[in-house]
């Protein structure tokens, strides 16, 4: 994952797209980027963010991202194509966190704008989607990923927000276990975060279904207790099996705040043991390493061009 604020100008674009994601894609992983409609600063974004896409105000911006992409899956060259990504804009929607949603004015006690219409979300995403396929971008090499949250905060159905199957390549889910971090919030199962909303999508469409971000803490009764954390590491792979999920991206990052916590399976302050490298010791968790090395696991093909083949990639597996 490589979360990318993408409306604060041009001039950096190329940096991202030639840097961040080319070090990722030498590194054996195929980027997920998640294109999230802010300004700089983020603070000065719109709150009708949806309505001044639609009106073709950051246009130059958005073929700016296409073009430079293009260009980054033939590898800078004319070869024939061989890199790729995941593609996620403007996720979380049903949230109440984001310009972008259909709560955020009204919570944060503003007049209702028009870009509290879940239909404008659904024009946007089709505005952005239009203008990268003015580029040779396709199938092969962007899949665009559909991701609300798991739990909807909106007040609006996520169904609504559904730019429809010939726009979207994947839904994904996006949720956490916050545990007991704080008075608001509860330990919670895979199956208890994951599983309404999951069947509601599998009503929704057919396409493949992902977790582009989730994570669980440790912290539960009072204190860390990185053994629970295992357990529901194990518990997530299984239910990803149960549910045919294709993919599971793990947010692998401590933070601190009200919501925040332990993330992290590498490198974090909590782990189950701990690991040697480069002469550094981490902390990690042993359960995540034996889920992703299980044999029904698909790990890119770090001998092959293209890390996963086109229909890995398409999550036809």
């Amino acid at each position: 994952m490589f979360f990318v604020d993408a409306l604060t100008g041009t001039s950096w674009i190329e940096t991202v797209v030639d840097t961040h994601l080319t070090r990722l894609w030498n590194q054996g992983h195929v980027p997920m980027l998640i294109w999230q409609p802010y300004v700089s600063p983020r603070e000065q974004t719109p709150e009708d963010i949806e309505s001044q896409i639609i009106d073709g105000a950051f246009d130059d911006t958005i073929e700016t991202w296409a073009t430079n992409l293009a260009s980054w899956v033939k590898g800078g060259s004319n070869r024939e194509l061989r890199r790729r990504l995941y593609f996620v804009p403007a996720h979380e929607m049903n949230g109440d966190w984001n310009p972008w949603s259909s709560a955020s004015s009204a919570n944060r006690g503003m007049q209702t704008s028009r870009s509290e219409n879940p239909a404008d979300y659904v024009v946007m995403w089709r505005r952005i989607h239009r203008i990268f396929d003015t580029t040779p971008l396709d199938e092969r090499t962007i899949q665009w990923v559909w991701t609300p949250n798991a739990d909807e905060t909106s007040g609006v159905q996520t169904e609504r927000f559904y730019p429809g199957d010939e726009y979207v390549d994947w839904i994904g889910l996006n949720g956490y276990n916050y545990g007991e971090i704080n008075n608001d919030s509860r330990w919670r199962t895979p199956e208890d975060r994951f599983g309404t909303m999951v069947q509601r999508m599998k009503r929704l469409s057919d396409k493949p279904l992902a977790l582009p971000e989730v994570s669980s803490t440790s912290y539960v009764n009072g204190t860390f207790r990185p053994s629970r954390k295992a357990e529901w590491i194990e518990r997530l792979f299984s239910f990803a099996d149960d549910e045919d999920i294709k993919m599971v991206s793990w947010y692998n990052f401590d933070n601190t705040g009200e919501w925040e916590s332990d993330w992290a399976i590498f490198g974090g302050k909590h782990g189950t043991s701990s690991t040697q490298v480069a002469g550094e010791s981490y902390r990690v968790y042993d359960e995540y390493k034996r889920q992703v090395e299980r044999q029904s696991t698909l790990n890119s093909r770090t001998d092959y061009s293209q890390l996963l083949t086109d229909d890995e990639f398409a999550g036809r597996f």
